[in-house]
């Protein structure tokens, strides 16, 4: 064999994978690399899975003890005003869910950070990183990038909406534009978010590479988008039910408080509810893994050895 065939054979060529591969690669890193795959994303779906739990239990919690009697207030004719002005929430009960909204956040940019950066790891190298925190420079430096990123697609999605609502108000005929223009935002987010993340090297070269990349490539990824969320759409309705069920006894135990009925709920509910649902968030973050896998792989090409013959 030449010298030339061996390079050729060590720079093989970097093909980029259809929809079906990337189906089928994420699959196969889920099912047989399961054990790396856990060790690696393990701690990362236990802090993704607290975070969302906490976010969810105090949104209930300053919704029972806030909201809801506003609601019942006004149901038994008070005026709005009237109640607005005694039962307002404070700053407090408003900005503690928007904190926990906040942590949850960035749990979950980490988690997918740290998803992202050991799909590149397994696309170049061909095997998922040992340990429990591998490649942990590439992935707080890819969390901060993403950070960034959504903080400025946040800005701006706001701005679109706030100008959509204007015309809105204006002419009765543009009140399915502020449906039409998000969606198309979010799905322009999305993909552009993936460039951010692996090749754009800001936030505006990220929107515009998904003008340049040509309706092909958008069109491969809205695909992967539509298949990846039909089957998500169950597994996530399964795990939400553990948070349904006790944030809804837990409404309607409010409900027979205010009413002047005895708690129905025993004292411990309220802190047994949200450990069993941390545990329930982190195997959804595990399971949730393979979704944001299959979109990155379709944005990491892979090697494919040419077959040379001996001279």
């Amino acid at each position: 064999m030449t010298n030339n065939a061996i390079n050729e054979m060590a720079n093989a060529r970097r093909v980029e994978r259809g929809t079906k591969r990337c189906i089928a690669d994420a699959w196969k890193i889920i099912v047989f690399q399961w054990r790396v795959y856990l060790r690696a994303m393990a701690a990362y779906s236990v802090v993704a899975g607290i975070g969302l739990t906490l976010f969810i239990y105090m949104c209930g919690r300053v919704a029972r003890e806030t909201l809801l009697p506003m609601y019942l207030l006004v149901q038994s004719g008070e005026k709005v005003a009237d109640v607005w002005s005694f039962y307002a929430p404070s700053m407090v009960e408003w900005g503690m869910p928007l904190l926990f909204c906040l942590l949850w956040w960035g749990a979950h940019v980490l988690w997918r950070s740290a998803l992202l950066s050991q799909a590149e790891h397994w696309a170049m190298h061909g095997c998922w990183p040992a340990g429990c925190f591998p490649l942990r420079r590439s992935v707080f430096g890819r969390w901060r990038r993403l950070l960034l990123f959504d903080a400025v697609a946040s800005v701006v999605g706001l701005l679109l909406m706030a100008v959509v609502l204007l015309l809105v108000l204006k002419s009765s005929w543009w009140s399915v534009a502020p449906v039409v223009l998000l969606v198309l935002f979010l799905l322009w987010a999305a993909v552009a978010r993936l460039h951010f993340a692996f090749r754009a090297t800001s936030v505006l070269k990220s929107y515009v590479a998904v003008v340049k990349d040509g309706a092909r490539r958008l069109g491969s990824v809205l695909l992967l988008l539509v298949i990846t969320g039909a089957v998500m759409l169950p597994i996530t309705l399964m795990f939400a039910f553990p948070y349904a069920v006790p944030e809804g006894n837990a409404t309607y135990d409010a409900i027979g408080q205010i009413m002047g009925d005895a708690p129905a709920l025993p004292p411990y509910f309220y802190w047994l509810y949200p450990l069993v649902g941390m545990v329930v968030g982190s195997f959804f973050y595990l399971v949730r893994g393979w979704q944001p896998l299959v979109l990155a792989l379709r944005f990491l090409p892979y090697r494919r050895e040419e077959k040379h013959q001996k001279d």
